[in-house]
């Protein structure tokens, strides 16, 4: 029996195949530095922790930075209805508040949830059944307008 550690650690040399992503991520190590690796069932990535030049450590392969999502894009008529909720979302005097959206996709295609939340300007958070779950959520968030615009990433609620 095979155990698979979480966390693996390999140094990447010139000419040798990588091994599929295993466990919860692997650290690489490339010609042009330290990478972090992963995949889930939406998405795959392997981006540097610690970059150096092309070629800066000779006999190990210069590693790409990719990010890949394995999953359809998100619909633009879903992205609108986000929009226009955020555009809507205001505190009780009229300025404009945070708001947060769960976006999972699934068999059937994206599914849009905004759960309950507390809200205000500059912040947002999760109440009720949503506060302290245990899944893998993309986070999407509708900064007031001193934040510029829309912004997502990718956040892990434990």
């Amino acid at each position: 029996m095979t155990i698979s550690l979480p966390v693996r650690h390999l140094v990447v040399r010139q000419d040798e195949t990588l091994p599929p992503p295993a466990g919860l991520y692997d650290y690489l190590y490339g010609g042009n530095g330290t990478f972090i690796r992963a995949r889930r069932s939406q998405a795959q990535a392997c981006v540097p922790v610690a970059s150096l030049p092309e070629g800066t450590i000779r006999g190990l392969q210069d590693l790409p930075v990719r990010v890949e999502l394995l999953v359809p894009r998100v619909p633009t008529d879903l992205t609108q209805q986000m929009l226009d909720m955020a555009r809507e979302a205001k505190d009780s005097q009229g300025r404009p508040v945070e708001i947060m959206f769960h976006l999972t996709y699934t068999a059937v295609g994206w599914e849009l949830v905004k759960p309950a939340q507390r809200q205000g300007v500059g912040f947002v958070h999760p109440v009720g059944p949503y506060a302290g779950t245990s899944y893998a959520t993309y986070l999407v968030n509708y900064p007031t307008p001193k934040g510029g615009g829309l912004r997502a990433c990718s956040q892990a609620r434990s």
